[in-house]
């Protein structure tokens, strides 16, 4: 549990760096959302990594290997990440049929965010930092 918790706060700097990106990105020089979001997620991925490698699991041997191992999962999370955070933006919000149409893109980056922490971890834990 307390490992998780450390994975957490490294998660959740990486993941204000995230939405500080996208958020600038979008607000301030008027980029699409969703590919300000992928920006955004590249300067967090490079933070987790080296944050994941030297304080959650403290493992500072075989860095290129965990590296490619990291890249992969994130390349796969990350997919997954951006089409759950399209999908509740543009397409499940429709559901509703009053007065929201569609789910702000940040709303939906936080819930698909909070969602896919679990399983982040334990790939993490179990393929990508094990000894």
């Amino acid at each position: 549990m307390k490992r998780y918790l450390i994975f957490l706060m490294g998660g959740g700097i990486g993941f204000l760096l995230t939405i500080l990106t996208t958020t600038m990105l979008t607000e301030v020089f008027s980029l699409w959302y969703a590919l300000s979001y992928a920006f955004g997620l590249a300067v967090g991925t490079i933070f987790k990594f080296l944050y994941h490698r030297r304080i959650t699991f403290n493992k500072p041997s075989k860095w290129k290997t965990r590296f490619l191992k990291f890249i992969m999962l994130v390349a796969i999370m990350t997919i997954v990440n951006w089409l759950l955070v399209y999908a509740s933006s543009e397409t499940l919000a429709r559901i509703f049929q009053g007065e929201v149409k569609t789910l702000h893109y940040l709303a939906s980056i936080f819930f698909v965010s909070g969602l896919l922490s679990l399983v982040n971890f334990w790939f993490n834990k179990h393929w990508v930092f094990r000894s």
